[in-house]
């Protein structure tokens, strides 16, 4: 099924270099004021760190009202969430959330599946993403990944409890994905085939 779901930007930053004297010994190229606010601000709007998740999260409960969510993902440029409609247990309203352009809402909405749960985001850590961003690099055999991202994994016959799935993927769609319990910990690895 994730493998339908739209594909994350990529999250890219630039960096220094370094050149020699005519000597041969190496020395640092001064990095310009205007490369530094880049490259500040390409770190600053990647979604998939602990705080721009957070800012996420709660922009959308402050403009919707509402802090029970049916779906969440988080793409390296954006968030898109289907937060619940008061007093439903199965009815949603699709948001989006940039960096920059804060929460529009979408023209989708409808009903969860039965197989579908509401959630609060708050009930998940994380602080985790880092490590497990890293975690996927080393263990999901995806070597050029071009789409990273996170979404809240629902309870299921193998996992009765929610929990986070990590997926990256690269330019032939050929990808792999981890699961977490709410904590954090990894319970499940499913690498890209070779």
């Amino acid at each position: 099924m994730w493998w339908v779901l739209p594909l994350g930007g990529n999250d890219s930053a630039g960096a220094g270099g370094s050149t020699s004297t005519a000597t041969g010994s190496p020395r640092a190229t001064p990095v310009s004021r205007k490369s530094q606010d880049s490259a500040t601000q390409s770190a600053n709007t990647d979604m998939l760190t602990p705080d721009n998740i957070r800012t996420a999260i709660k922009a959308i409960e402050k403009e919707t009202g509402r802090k029970r969510f049916g779906d969440f993902v988080v793409y390296s440029d954006y968030v898109s969430a289907r937060v619940m409609v008061n007093g439903s247990n199965v009815a949603f309203e699709s948001y989006t959330y940039r960096p920059g352009k804060g929460v529009e809402k979408g023209i989708i909405g409808g009903s969860l599946t039965s197989l579908d749960k509401p959630f609060t985001p708050e009930r998940f850590n994380w602080d985790k993403v880092p490590a497990l961003m890293k975690e996927a690099d080393k263990k999901l055999n995806v070597k050029d990944p071009e789409s990273r991202y996170i979404m809240v994994m629902m309870p299921n016959a193998f996992y009765p409890e929610f929990g986070l799935g990590v997926y990256l993927s690269d330019k032939y769609s050929r990808g792999g994905y981890l699961r977490t319990d709410t904590k954090g910990k990894v319970v499940d690895v499913n690498p890209a085939e070779n």
